[in-house]
């Protein structure tokens, strides 16, 4: 196969997986609306959107200091991203372990306030994973055509 075939190849599998994911994620979209109704789906986004600025802060741009400082040559690799795992679990646990508490001094249902509660620990162990997302971003390699 000679190289602009290869390229051409590759450019429409990717579009047909974007349109594969975009069309999945609008499903999805549409399945939730239609099931959680107006006021459910208004008190989804509310938690969602909440938890995103815990998120914001527990993050403290850790992704991308672990993409640099594992980027450099000669490094401990290991001991880097383990040290950068201990400091986002614990930065996790402290930003999202008073998310509940912040959200009881807003004028939210108390059904929002659970749902806080709960998605809690999903937005945690989400935050962990970004550790790893350093890591692949790192192992990534684009090939000059």
């Amino acid at each position: 196969m000679r190289l602009t075939q290869k390229i051409a190849y590759n450019t429409i599998i990717q579009t047909i997986g974007k349109f594969i994911s975009l069309s999945l994620g609008v499903v999805a979209f549409g399945i939730m609306t239609r099931y959680l109704g107006t006021e459910r789906f208004g008190q989804y986004t509310t938690v969602v959107a909440f938890l995103q600025f815990f998120a914001i802060l527990a993050d403290m741009g850790l992704m991308l200091i672990t993409v640099q400082m594992i980027s450099r040559p000669n490094i401990d690799e290991e001991k880097i991203l383990s040290n950068i795992f201990t400091l986002r679990f614990f930065a996790s646990i402290a930003f999202f372990s008073i998310a509940p508490i912040v959200s009881l001094f807003f004028p939210y249902p108390k059904i929002v306030k659970i749902a806080i509660s709960i998605f809690t620990i999903s937005f945690f162990f989400l935050s962990l994973i970004q550790v790893l997302t350093g890591l692949f971003q790192k192992k990534l390699k684009i090939i000059k055509v």
